[in-house]
């Protein structure tokens, strides 16, 4: 038999058993007070006695039941066993009651038996129909006991009585037949659910697992590739060469979208993306998303159009930025002729929506659902993928699931399409202004220290730094640093360092090394191709900044900056 079933109906029995026993406790005394005759004291102190003997014995198995369940079936099976033996004895206890105090010649007392045994019969079944046995052997001697009773009454009514009662029993005995297979069937079912749940959550988290582990891998070359194209481009001079080197740039962004893409998918599929909500005005967020898509649109010849708003609102703007991005992207690349435009609307009960509408082809009603799905392209049938893979509006969708900000979709086939955000509205003076950047580049003339395995990233890094003015100097593990640090002709100003390094040591400890060595707290930027979010916490903790790999140039330029800031 399964093991997992008998564990479960063990537990059911378990826990019903102690409501049956405490009603025992009290019908038993009142009992007594009702079925309390001239000559029946002692036969009555026994029966007594003998009821709380019982709970009592059955108190103990209780216990030790629930402080050491079985677990083996073997084990499981005894108990059953017990269990039978024990509602034996009870059900006799009870049929007892009817052989010695039933007389139909007091009808108020035989009516009190006789419907408190039919009502216990009944009221048991809940608790040990889950193991038929054991209810059987419950009401079959209080059936047996009642009848005899009844028929050794010698009246008629008594005979009918006993037929009746014997008929009652049956009956109950076999829908306790039925309840019990109903309980199996529930039971084992979800037993299924839960074994195929445990196994979806498995699946889920061996991709997410998967994912991760080859992140780092897959990202580094595809990283260091992105910095010496960055280090190629100084060094054409011809039409043709910069024409082959912009279609390699491409590509590669490409390859990088798409990677990053299905990485950020299985990132919210794992729960590892947590917003950071904070109060800010909108008008900033939306005017730089705007300027990232406004050549986008002028190539194709669309009118850009962007409500200004001095609207404040509670999110975070990291993510928020992603999703708007994403739908005026979609926007601006789906739209053919006309324009496109953000629009802005503040609401009397505290929310804001924010909507992007264009006037391009528009989604057929029965395909609106159908685009927040994975892989969905409407103009791809060809699976062309320079056209991406399908995953912007799926990542939107979840974004939105993450903020808890309500996503609406208005759209007709002809005449373009309206998506909705709606999004708290924040408070103005719980707005944190950020303070004036510093004109000029800061990094001309800087020391920059990198650390990575990866020779091609050091090589890549030091190319491109170099060509925005730093010194730089490579090291592949924490001891090449030190010595780097240590011979250097002028002092490191900057620390950028790989977070998985030779030796188990991470990029954490190797920073937090070179610090105690120079006597001060560096500037320091930790680079990763993990998506472990623990990583992302044991930064913070460190009071250090983090990137993702692939880096796109210009983010890695300004946050080189902001630290020296």
């Amino acid at each position: 038999m399964n093991t997992d079933l008998l564990r479960r109906k063990a537990v059911m029995l378990s826990e019903q058993r102690l409501g049956l026993w405490l009603g025992n406790i009290v019908i038993v005394p009142i009992t007594a007070m009702v079925v309390m005759q001239e000559g029946a004291g002692v036969r009555l102190l026994g029966w007594v006695v003998a009821q709380y003997l019982l709970t009592l014995v059955r108190l103990a198995d209780w216990r030790h039941m629930r402080r050491q369940p079985p677990r083996e079936a073997s084990a499981i099976l005894r108990w059953f066993h017990q269990l039978t033996a024990f509602a034996f004895i009870g059900g006799a206890l009870w049929g007892l009651c009817a052989w010695w105090f039933l007389d139909l010649g007091d009808i108020h007392r035989a009516v009190y038996i006789i419907v408190l045994l039919i009502s216990i019969g009944t009221a048991s079944l809940t608790g040990l129909a889950a193991w038929l046995p054991a209810y059987v052997a419950f009401v079959a001697p209080i059936a047996l006991f009642v009848a005899a009773s009844l028929f050794a009454s010698g009246e008629t009514a008594g005979e009918a009585l006993a037929i009746a009662c014997i008929a009652y029993f049956v009956a109950t005995c076999i829908f306790a037949r039925n309840y019990a297979r109903t309980i199996d069937t529930v039971v084992l079912t979800n037993l299924e659910n839960a074994r195929l749940l445990a196994d979806a959550e498995r699946a889920s988290l061996q991709k997410s697992n998967f994912v991760a582990a080859v992140s780092h891998d897959v990202r580094q070359p595809l990283y260091a590739l992105g910095l010496f194209l960055e280090g190629l481009r100084n060094q054409l001079d011809s039409p043709s060469q910069i024409a082959i080197f912009e279609q390699a740039r491409d590509a590669h962004r490409a390859v990088d979208d798409m990677f990053s893409a299905l990485l950020e998918v299985s990132r919210l599929d794992a729960g590892a993306v947590v917003p950071a909500l904070s109060h800010f005005r909108l008008g900033g967020v939306l005017d730089a998303i705007v300027a990232e898509r406004r050549p986008d649109a002028e190539s194709k010849g669309l009118r850009l159009e962007c409500e200004r708003t001095e609207a404040v609102v509670v999110s975070d703007p990291i993510l928020l930025a992603r999703v708007l991005r994403n739908l005026l992207g979609n926007a601006v690349k789906y739209t053919a002729v006309g324009r496109v435009a953000i629009g802005v609307a503040e609401r009397d009960e505290g929310h804001v929506d924010i909507s992007v509408s264009d006037s391009g082809r528009g989604i057929p009603a029965e395909r609106q659902q159908a685009i927040f799905d994975e892989y969905v392209q409407l103009d791809n049938p060809e699976r062309d993928r320079r056209k991406g893979l399908g995953l912007g509006l799926a990542i939107v969708r979840r974004v939105c699931e993450v903020l808890e900000h309500p996503l609406a979709l208005e759209s007709t086939v002809g005449r373009g399409s309206r998506f909705t955000l709606t999004v708290p509205r924040g408070r103005v003076e719980a707005v944190i202004v950020p303070a004036p950047e510093a004109a000029g580049d800061r990094l001309a003339g800087v020391h920059v220290l990198v650390i990575d395995d990866e020779e091609g990233i050091r090589n890549g890094m030091a190319l491109m730094l170099g060509d925005w003015g730093c010194t730089v100097s490579t090291a592949g593990d924490v001891d090449a640093a030190l010595t780097a640090m240590v011979t250097a002709v002028r002092p490191v100003d900057l620390l950028v360092c790989d977070y998985r390094l030779r030796g188990h040591m991470t990029g954490i400890e190797a920073i937090a090394a070179l610090r105690d060595v120079c006597g001060e707290a560096l500037p320091a930027l930790i680079m990763t191709g993990d998506t472990d979010p623990a990583i992302a916490s044991r930064a913070t903790a460190a009071d250090l900044y983090l990137l993702t790999k692939p880096i796109r140039p210009a983010q890695l330029r300004f946050t080189l900056s902001r630290l020296l800031g």
